[in-house]
């Protein structure tokens, strides 16, 4: 400002001024901005003809130690030669104005920088720099801060677990090496001065942009925000953003992560909490389907038996055929329910004993729909020993195999396409399964791969990549191995082997009478059912051989077992309110320890934990709804014998 004042004051003509007056204006304007300024003579030797107090604190001497000195006393040794080719290219002569950086040496070895800005002029034909001098140690300090903290920067941003991106006016001014792969780039220089919408599907690069310039105007902060690259579709990238100043002008400073295994992770877990939900709703819906089935399939028998006396000749026959085909009806219906209840119970039971026949068959039935519209399907079994792991786990290995060959196929021509399904013994102590499609195949370069999890060949939305990442884990727990078989000409061959049981032999189901033994004796049997037509068809049907009592809830029976006649066996349901069959249990268990013993519970499924583990803990046996007439007459004749 007091330079602008000072010029101001000067006349327009500054010929008319007088050049010393003028320099001495000059060196006092300088001297109020604590410039130091020097006047050198150039002449042969140089001489300092002035120096200002200013330029004295710098050279760290006295304005008499340097009026009338040589300048190159107080220039640094390694500089002088570089000082004397300047002055010699300037010559002696008049010269314009000119700057450079320099050393000086003070008395006590000190080197300061210095800036020196330096004309020159000549006055009564002798020729004089006037050099002003500024002392630029703090600013090269601050220099050199600034070059150890950007390369600082550079290496906490290069080794970040995110990539860094700066954006200036919507145009890339920097971004590590993470970030240029996230973008799918080659390195981080060849996206320098593109704009960054460029690297972004036209959807989320018109978000960006709206994002970005309300940031810029408002000063506006976002949540992250899940964005898509162009390069790689599947890539998913969320990118969080700050405002910030770059070189005086306003940036953006974005941190980008990949998400995609995330987001495919998140997806699974979606399908699997589907899956749950898919399984809890199986076991309801079949506890709801088993209570009706029960009494269609107990009434159909009921008419079997009793038509062929009561009704003769061809109309006898003819309604007896139509009762048949509705029970094969009812025997389909009856097997659904039996998989989806499968379907929807617990893993968490210890390894044991398992067929392997049966895990196969049911995932069959599981998928049968939508094998017969792809392809015919070859079941080839030989008799195998029981192998050791869970039946569920297994189920669901299976299960997964028959998807991936069934999607591996088209629908149009089921007759050209095949799956077969092969059990067998696999040397002396393991079970193979072998599930072979007429597909398309793996490519051999990445039959490798298809075990890794998140690795999938199918179309973006059709499939997470962890089905046989899982299955592997699944069939490895469980002491085996899962292998794709490399001599496959055509389509896919994955094999499952798994080690024999070793502990207890399998137990079968003991075969069950095709009606009450003769030598039965009449007994006087509580029917409890919650399911009114269940209760009425089993005091029916079990009217012809036993006494019925029937309640319909726990707490009824509990009056009836009190009010008396004794009772000799109880058929109780489990699940059914006011109080259930393991309440019942316990109740007449403390009162009467040997009618407890001659329960037989009946159930429709979707049992929680608690009843579950109340039936693994009592010596009762269990009836599946929808059951046989037979069975329930064949436990009733085997728990009065407790």
């Amino acid at each position: 400002m007091y330079c602008r004042s000072r010029m101001a004051e000067l006349p327009a003509d500054l010929g008319a001024l007088d050049q010393a007056t003028l320099l001495r204006a000059v060196v006092d304007a300088a001297e109020r901005l604590e410039i130091g300024v020097s006047v050198l003579r150039i002449t042969e030797p140089d001489i300092v003809l002035y120096a200002s107090e200013a330029a004295a604190a710098i050279f760290g001497r006295t304005r008499a130690e340097l009026e009338g000195s040589s300048p190159w006393g107080v220039i640094a040794p390694e500089a002088i030669a570089a000082e004397r080719e300047r002055l010699v290219a300037r010559g002696r002569g008049a010269a314009p104005p000119t700057s450079f950086e320099s050393v000086v040496l003070r008395p006590d070895g000190t080197r300061v920088p210095v800036e020196f800005a330096m004309t020159r002029i000549v006055i009564d034909g002798v020729a004089m720099n006037v050099a002003f001098v500024r002392d630029i140690s703090a600013r090269l300090a601050a220099v050199e801060t600034l070059r150890r903290s950007e390369a600082r920067f550079r290496r906490v941003v290069e080794g970040a677990p995110d990539g860094v991106v700066i954006l200036e006016r919507g145009r890339i001014a920097f971004m590590n090496e993470l970030a240029a792969e996230l973008l799918g780039l080659p390195d981080p220089a060849s996206g320098l001065g593109t704009l960054i919408t460029e690297h972004l599907p036209p959807e989320d690069a018109a978000v960006a942009v709206e994002r970005i310039g309300r940031m810029l105007a408002t000063g506006a902060t976002f949540e992250p925000l899940e964005y898509r690259v162009k390069r790689s579709p599947d890539r998913v990238v969320e990118i969080k953003s700050i405002m910030i100043e770059r070189e005086g002008a306003p940036a953006v400073l974005a941190f980008a992560r990949d998400i995609t295994a995330r987001k495919r992770i998140e997806r699974e877990l979606q399908r699997a909490e589907r899956l749950a939900s898919i399984g809890m709703l199986s076991a309801a819906v079949a506890h709801e389907i088993n209570n009706p089935l029960t009494y269609v399939q107990l009434c159909l028998q009921y008419l079997e038996r009793e038509l062929p006396g009561a009704i003769a000749g061809d109309v006898r026959d003819r309604l007896l055929e139509q009762l048949r085909n509705a029970r094969h009806g009812v025997d389909r219906v009856a097997t659904i329910v039996r998989d989806l209840r499968a379907f929807a119970r617990s893993d968490e039971s210890p390894a044991g004993p398992v067929d392997l026949v049966g895990c196969v068959d049911r995932a069959l039935k599981l998928v049968d729909n939508d094998l017969r519209h792809r392809a015919r399907v070859v079941r080839e079994v030989r008799a195998v020993s029981s192998v050791r792991g869970t039946a569920s786990r297994f189920e669901q290995v299976f299960l997964n195999l028959l998807i991936n060959a069934s999607q591996a196929l088209p629908e149009s021509d089921p007759s050209r396409h095949e799956i077969r399904v092969d059990v067998g013994p696999y040397g002396a102590d393991e079970v193979a399964v072998t599930i072979t499609d007429t597909g398309e195949g793996i490519p051999p370069e990445l039959r490798e791969r298809v075990f890794e999890p998140f690795f999938t060949t199918k179309a973006l939305g059709e499939g997470t990549g962890l089905g046989l990442s899982v299955c592997r884990s699944i069939i490895e727990q469980a002491g085996g191995r899962i292998e794709l078989d490399p001599a496959t000409a055509r389509g896919t061959t994955v094999r499952v082997i798994v080690p024999v049981y070793r502990g207890e032999p399998l137990m079968m189901p003991m075969p069950i009478a095709a009606d009450a033994p003769a030598e039965t004796p009449r007994l006087r049997v509580l029917v409890v059912d919650d399911e009114a037509l269940v209760r009425r068809v089993l005091s029916v049907a079990l009217a012809r051989h036993h006494d019925v009592v029937v309640a319909e809830h726990g707490r009824e029976a509990a009056a009836v077992l009190e009010a008396g006649p004794a009772v000799d066996v109880v058929v109780c349901d489990l699940m059914m309110p006011e109080m259930n069959g393991q309440d019942l249990y316990e109740q007449v268990a403390a009162r009467d320890p040997a009618l407890a013993r001659r329960f037989v519970f009946i159930t429709g499924g979707a049992l929680g934990p608690k009843l579950s583990a109340f039936l693994d803990g009592v010596a009762v046996p269990v009836l599946h709804k929808p059951f046989e007439m037979k069975q329930v007459l064949e436990h009733i004749a085997a728990a009065a014998q407790q």
